[in-house]
């Protein structure tokens, strides 16, 4: 399974990897598609490929409902819980991963290169996991590239890395503190 930030580079990048043989699939989002083709992977070898895509972060924070600004002392937000949930509009992108990754062995996250990636990976993740406990930030892959064209998009392809940890927790700091 492999999930694009975008739906435009979802089908871009399924496009040059799968060549003409891809066939699409939809989702019950009308911006997301399913491409199914067939991939050669160095290290894995020939695998059945789906690829997707979110469209920018799948879930958000808050304060519980008893402690929000006006509902407590402004001094209290410094200590209260917060929860993540996923925003009405990502359900059923979210909902979408979760189907996919239910029989999916890999997932191979094609994010932006910069931390807001790393952490839509992450969430990515998250959503993997739900229906497939196999996923997790440990067994993701990352693939790094900056363009769309060929010969970027195959490198990232036979080169993945693994997900920046550091990254992803320093958007969930600035996140909180924001929120906060």
């Amino acid at each position: 399974l492999c999930v694009a930030e975008k739906p435009s580079i979802a089908k871009s990048v399924a496009n040059t990897l799968g060549g003409d043989r891809v066939s699409i699939r939809p989702s019950r989002n009308k911006f997301i598609k399913n491409y199914d083709f067939n991939f050669d992977f160095p290290q894995w070898g020939w695998c059945d490929v789906t690829f997707t895509s979110v469209a920018g972060h799948i879930t958000q924070i808050d304060f519980p409902k008893n402690c929000s600004w006006g509902s407590c002392l402004p001094n209290k937000l410094f200590e209260a819980d917060i929860i993540t949930y996923t925003s009405k509009s990502a359900t059923d992108i979210a909902n979408n991963i979760g189907n996919e990754a239910r029989n999916s062995d890999i997932l191979m996250i094609w994010t932006d290169c910069d931390r807001e990636g790393e952490y839509i990976g992450y969430e990515i993740v998250q959503a993997a996991n739900k229906t497939n406990p196999r996923m997790t930030v440990d067994s993701a892959f990352r693939a790094h590239f900056s363009f769309l064209e060929r010969s970027h998009i195959s490198h990232a392809a036979r080169n993945p890395t693994k997900l920046d940890k550091k990254a992803i927790a320093a958007v969930q700091t600035r996140t909180e503190l924001d929120l906060r």
